[in-house]
This record gives structure tokens, sequence and C-alpha cells, in this order.
């Protein structure tokens, strides 16, 4: 028997890379863009699970956290970032889904969607400093 770091292997190093990368980038949908000071997060929650999150993820020169859920018609993202970034924050639908409001910090806003291979995104843009939380409610 050694020391643990004397028999450690490239294997158990990326292990958990394999359960972290899919959550974060495909089902919590958060793709920094640090050179621009641009986060995304719009996620796309699997039809069996209730929520999923993320906290102190390493983005830049600091951290966020960012959740997402889903319950019947209403789609739900929240993420907290530092200051000075701008958030694209959403959630992403069934394909062809027909949205009936959006609302950022429960407020009535404007909003765009977009059809891709995961599904039709719907997002609104804000900027970074406190949490923010967006609502899909679909018809």
């Amino acid at each position: 028997f050694v020391d643990f770091r004397d028999r450690a292997m490239f294997m158990q190093a990326w292990s958990s890379y394999g359960v972290q990368w899919p959550v974060i980038n495909n089902y919590l949908g958060i793709r920094p863009e640090v050179p621009h000071r641009a986060l995304y997060v719009v996620a796309d929650v699997p039809d069996s699970w209730p929520g999923l999150s993320v906290s102190r993820l390493r983005v830049g020169g600091g951290t966020m956290a960012a959740s997402a859920s889903r319950a019947g018609k209403k789609y739900t993202t929240t993420a907290t970032a530092p200051a000075g970034w701008t958030l694209t924050l959403g959630h992403t639908l069934p394909a062809g889904a027909t949205v009936a409001a959006v609302t950022l910090d429960g407020t009535p806003v404007s909003w765009t969607f977009r059809d891709t291979t995961r599904g039709r995104e719907v997002y609104v843009t804000t900027t970074t400093g406190a949490s923010h939380t967006v609502v899909v409610r679909v018809a």
C-alpha cells in the first residue's frame, strides 16, 4: 500500500467527468463564454426527473449556481452568478410546444425561442449579480 497520490491513475481522475459533463452541459445547459462575459443557462430536464441543480461551479474567476425543474406544464430555471455578465436564462420545451407565459423573477417579460435538436429553447436575457428565475408555462 502506498499513498493515494502515488497510485492514482487517469481513469480515476476522469471518472466523475463522465457524470458531471452531461449534467452541467446537457441537462442544465450551462455554457459560459468567459471572454465575452456571457453566461447561458438553458436547461433541459429529462421527462422522468423532477429537477436538478449545481452550486459552487467555477466560471471565470468566480462561481455560480443553477437549478432547473419541471412540474406539469411549468418549467423553472434559476441561476446566480457574479455581477458583470450577460445572462441568457431559460428552459427547453418539447419540440413545437406552445408557450402560454414567461416570467422573470415573477414579472411577465418578452422572450425569444429557438428550435434546436434539444427541442424548443425559450429564454430571456438579463444581467448577473443577483439570483434570477425564469418560469415558462406551456399551453
